[in-house]
């Protein structure tokens, strides 16, 4: 994960490479060339201005495959924390609730990071073509080519929203399914034995148990964030007299 997303805002800080001095000496003849200066040096006036459109064409495509590019790096990191989901619900032992426990936490820590991320992008990208826009548009602009250009910038931030929305769906039910788990665990692996032997019995890290019942209280608990959970403030009670009793 931690790979993927290096190279996820790796893409987003690309920039081009210097060319080399014998990459510049066959700059003039190359057909690739995308200086403004050379065009409007080297052709004639309605060809130079023919030449500034390809290069603006250019500089549009460039941007709108980067765009595609952040919003599949986004698809991807989400189908990622479904699969990563999938593994540890299939895994999960309510009467051995110790790695689920660490390994959940870890999980929600990391998809709300990323779809912060998105989040975080998704203003940065609103923000730079609101600048494009205003130095774009000059006021022999039509109104109906200022709408055109709205409505480009307006779906290429579209995508990304709809795997924002997507995202922190996917966090709300991954936490409804950790709440009932944490249920059952509360009734399992977490009752305190009749037993004198201590062999069998398999405690919770007292740690772990306050990083929960801090997670429940941030995330089940707080109405600022989503609706009440309606069985948080009684498992954060009972967390709560567990961590009493240890």
């Amino acid at each position: 994960m931690i790979i993927f997303l290096n190279f996820f805002f790796m893409i987003l800080g690309t920039k081009s490479v210097a060319p080399t001095s014998s990459q510049s000496t066959r700059a003039a003849s190359s057909p690739h060339s995308s200086s403004k200066t050379s065009l409007s040096f080297n052709l004639p006036q309605k060809l130079s201005l023919l030449g500034k459109e390809a290069v603006q064409q250019q500089e549009r495509a460039q941007k709108i495959a980067l765009q595609a590019l952040r919003n599949a790096s986004a698809s991807e990191t989400l189908l990622w924390s479904l699969k990563t989901l999938s593994t540890l619900t299939k895994s999960a032992n309510p009467d051995d609730p110790t790695d689920c426990f660490d390994q959940f936490l870890e999980f929600h820590n990391q998809l709300v990071q990323a779809v912060t991320n998105m989040v975080s992008i998704k203003a940065a990208t609103e923000t730079t073509n609101k600048c494009q826009q205003k130095s774009t548009l000059s006021p022999s602009h039509t109104s109906q080519q200022k709408s055109t250009l709205s409505v480009k910038h307006s779906s290429s931030s579209g995508s990304l929203n709809e795997t924002i929305k997507l995202g922190k769906q996917i966090e709300k039910e991954a936490g409804n399914w950790f709440m009932e788990f944490l249920e059952k665990a509360l009734e399992k692996g977490m009752k305190k034995s009749k037993s004198k032997s201590k062999s069998n019995v398999t405690k919770v890290p007292q740690l772990l148990v306050k990083k929960v019942m801090s997670w429940v209280e941030t995330e089940q608990c707080d109405s600022s964030k989503r609706p009440v959970h309606p069985k948080a403030i009684d498992i954060a009670r009972k967390l709560r007299i567990k961590l009493r009793n240890y």
